[in-house]
């Protein structure tokens, strides 16, 4: 790891919190968290890495996991997350729990109110001149903060208000993966009154009925397939749903999918099938019989 920014993440963590584990064999991910510190690019980061989406990861030591709560923790007080204290340090108004009265678009306020889920504070932005989809320095809108935190009030908002759907962040993720991967039946059917597509996919060819499969959301799954999602969609790992459920040994996934016509059979690109994988699952006995093969 380079040099300068170990030092920047000593400082920042203080010596009592130094993630050496972290440091010494994961030297990328800790330059990665040295470079955003202070940014809302790290929250989503650390998110993704500590709260797998996709389901996909073998996961961390826990000696080195715990190094990587510690930093989230510190970080989110840094930022203000679960305090009083705003994220983005503006005016003091911004710091409490009261609505804030602006006669003026500030883009600050506006990105933080999404993050909070204040309508009253979105609603008078949005009057004071906001673009709706105004984005803060790493691309991402109100909107896809407000999904993000789970504000479907905001999100409606918004929405109503005109804001793009499709917003993504980074790896091309948008609200139809982050609904499906928290199991947002409500969110996911916020979306479709508005007339969103949810068969859409991220960047690696990931598509929400995949976030699904692989989290074990029985309901998410169900509504994503009764609205034609396809259930045999391959992303650029070759893989499927069935894939992703039968390789976490989600049952109830796994049989849901077969009766809509997963095929068990697929290859992904290293030459698996789903059935194969189910195979290679500790529960392998149990999951075997749902395979009508």
């Amino acid at each position: 790891m380079d040099a300068a920014l170990a030092s920047r993440l000593l400082q920042v963590l203080g010596p009592e919190n130094k993630p050496q584990l972290l440091i010494e064999h994961y030297p990328r991910i800790a330059e990665r968290v040295a470079q955003m510190w202070g940014r809302e690019t790290l929250v989503v980061f650390l998110n993704e890495l500590l709260f797998d989406t996709r389901g996909d990861r073998e996961g961390f030591p826990p000696d080195v996991a715990h190094e990587l709560f510690t930093i989230q923790r510190e970080h989110d007080r840094v930022m203000g997350i679960g305090s009083e204290a705003a994220i983005w340090g503006y005016e003091e108004a911004v710091r409490t729990e009261s609505a804030i009265h602006l006669n003026e678009f500030d883009l600050p306020a506006y990105l933080e109110a999404a993050k909070r889920g204040r309508l009253e504070v979105l609603r008078e932005q949005l009057q004071g001149g906001a673009h709706v989809d105004s984005p803060d320095g790493d691309g991402l809108t109100a909107f896809w903060w407000a999904v993000f935190y789970g504000h479907f009030d905001a999100a409606e908002l918004l929405l109503q208000n005109g804001a793009r759907a499709h917003a993504a962040n980074s790896e091309g993720q948008q609200a139809a993966h982050l609904f499906a991967a928290g199991d947002h039946s409500n969110g996911l059917n916020l979306l479709l009154r508005f007339g969103v597509r949810l068969n859409v996919s991220d960047h690696h060819g990931f598509t929400p009925l995949m976030a699904a499969a692989a989290k074990g959301r029985v309901g998410a799954v169900a509504l994503l397939l009764e609205q034609g999602l396809i259930v045999n969609e391959q992303d650029q790992q070759g893989k499927t749903a069935l894939h992703y459920a039968a390789e976490a040994g989600h049952r109830r996934v796994i049989e849901l999918l077969l009766s809509h016509g997963a095929d068990a059979r697929t290859l992904d690109l290293r030459g698996q099938s789903a059935y194969e994988l189910a195979m290679l699952h500790p529960d392998s006995a149990k999951i075997k019989p749902l395979f009508d093969l």
